[in-house]
């Protein structure tokens, strides 16, 4: 050991890398949508956070998630009954079953309210009979998609759809036709092809979904929504 000589994991920067290294912007302070960088009195946008509206560091926002988490507890998933404050009220021996025990298990099922209230406030903005509210955006579209379409279904999705949406087209083992990334022209054909091979095989009328992005997660480019519509008439 006392001749071993450890070697470097890296070679040492070159002048231009130390100088590109010199060059990157750090961040002074809390990161957010507008965020403060050393050296600099330029205003800077955050282009690389969900948190476009700043309201991550919001101090009121904050607190009020704190005294939330206080009061009904975490758990990793959004819909009511998988969490709420089921770690903190319910014991399984019966020598607790006291006015405290009754009061907690009280807590646990108001608990869920955050949950049921939330959903009937965006039901009743939105102007529709009921909503659901998941715990994160991969694994709502990824359980939506199989919720509506079905094996024999057929889904013509556009090539460049995000990671959460090919696996919700997977797994609704549906037949699956591509066309080119953001080409309304591609879908149409994709579209009468469909068509066409039907009525070659002479098969029943199946149910047919189009499967897009509204602003693609993985080139920031938006569909023509008005002429995707039209492409169905």
């Amino acid at each position: 050991m006392d001749e071993w000589i450890p070697e470097p994991l890296a070679q040492p920067l070159t002048t231009t890398e130390q100088s590109d290294l010199a060059a990157v912007p750090i961040i002074a302070g809390p990161n957010s949508h507008k965020p403060k960088v050393v050296g600099s009195q330029k205003a800077t946008v955050n282009l690389a956070s969900f948190n476009f509206t700043g309201l991550a560091g919001n101090e009121h926002i904050k607190q009020r998630a704190v005294d939330t988490l206080r009061k009904y507890g975490l758990g990793s998933c959004g819909p009511p009954g998988f969490y709420g404050t089921l770690g903190k009220s319910l014991f399984p021996f019966p020598a607790f079953w006291n006015d405290d025990f009754l009061i907690r298990l009280f807590s646990f099922l108001v608990g869920l309210d955050v949950h049921m209230n939330l959903e009937n406030d965006i039901a009743d903005f939105l102007g529709t009979e009921a909503a659901i509210l998941y715990s994160q955006g991969f694994s709502t579209i990824s359980s939506v998609i199989p919720a509506f379409c079905k094996r024999g279904d057929i889904i013509v999705a556009d090539r460049a759809v995000n990671f959460a949406i090919q696996k919700g087209i997977q797994i609704s083992r549906s037949t699956v036709r591509w066309f080119d990334h953001n080409d309304l022209g591609s879908l149409e054909e994709v579209l009468l092809s469909v068509e066409k091979e039907r009525k070659k095989r002479r098969g029943a009328l199946t149910r047919r979904f189009i499967v897009t992005e509204g602003i693609f997660q993985k080139d920031g480019a938006m569909v023509d929504l008005p002429k995707l519509v039209g492409c169905l008439f």
